[in-house]
């Protein structure tokens, strides 16, 4: 039980926490104060987990990183569309 508990609530921290910076991205129509390149290297860094979860077969770090990864992505996309 304690094995899922820190990756839960990582999930769920994840998907509020930035859910809410989208929303205000939106809101505010202005991306100026985001760092592009650093969304990048979160996803690159959920690569990298997602690669060593597949090695200790850990679905856990797996599942909470490939969420982690279509999060960004998707701040990716709301950043670059907001810079046009």
């Amino acid at each position: 039980m304690l094995a899922i508990a820190a990756p839960a609530i990582s999930l769920v921290c994840l998907i509020f926490g930035t859910a809410h910076q989208i929303k205000l991205l939106l809101e505010q129509g202005t991306s100026k104060e985001l760092s592009l390149p650093r969304i990048f290297l979160g996803i690159f860094a959920g690569i990298i987990w997602i690669l060593y979860g597949r090695q200790i077969n850990n679905i856990c770090i797996i599942f909470t990183n490939s969420v982690g990864i279509v999060i960004n992505v998707i701040l990716a996309l709301v950043i670059m569309h907001l810079r046009k």
